[in-house]
């Protein structure tokens, strides 16, 4: 019996220790471009299109605009996208062990606004998240004022995408934190 609980009491010790310690030399590399509502090609590039990518773009303006496809003109195009760029900031780590680099962009098309990371990298960890804070420096759990959960972060390097809420007003956010859930611990921080 005295066996059994020792091998046990080491099971648990054994996925704990992997839990904490298995992020620090995995690395998951996300790849996501921007979603289509958010980028619209600018008139040089729509006109050095192929006949069948230009047909794309125009029905998705003919989408947004409400239009038939054949009553899209070139210029039209250019009106699609009402994409406006909030707030941009460079990730920094926050101590000498939680390293961060990369951009942030807040991104609204119309209702739907997002959190863009790009050339994005930070030491991996358990449980992180993606965070928007008031605090536009916020250094620890207690210093990130009024803050939004938004996701579990997707991957520790690449260019990712998150979705914010409508509910959320972007002019309240001084920075995007990337914070582990589980500690309370800021990993990196981009001020906007």
């Amino acid at each position: 019996m005295k066996k059994i609980i020792i091998a046990a009491f080491s099971l648990i010790i054994i996925v704990a220790l992997w839990f904490l310690v298995s992020p620090l030399f995995i690395t998951t590399e996300v790849k996501e471009s921007l979603p289509d509502n958010f980028t619209v090609p600018t008139q040089e590039a729509f006109n050095e299109m192929n006949p069948v990518e230009k047909r794309n773009v125009e029905e998705r303006v003919a989408i947004a605009q409400n239009e038939s496809p054949k009553e899209v003109t070139e210029d039209a195009v250019m009106l699609v996208s009402e994409t406006t760029l909030i707030a941009e900031g460079e990730f920094r780590g926050a101590d000498s062990f939680h390293k961060g680099s990369g951009s942030v962009k807040l991104l609204q098309n119309g209702n739907q606004s997002i959190v863009r990371l790009e050339d994005f990298s930070v030491t991996n960890g358990p449980d992180l998240y993606i965070v928007l804070a008031t605090n536009s420096n916020p250094d620890s759990s207690e210093t990130l004022g009024e803050h939004v959960l938004l996701e579990k972060l997707k991957g520790n390097t690449g260019d990712q995408n998150y979705s914010i809420p409508d509910s959320v007003d972007l002019s309240q956010y001084g920075s995007v934190v990337i914070y582990c859930k589980a500690f309370g611990v800021v990993f990196a921080v981009a001020s906007l």
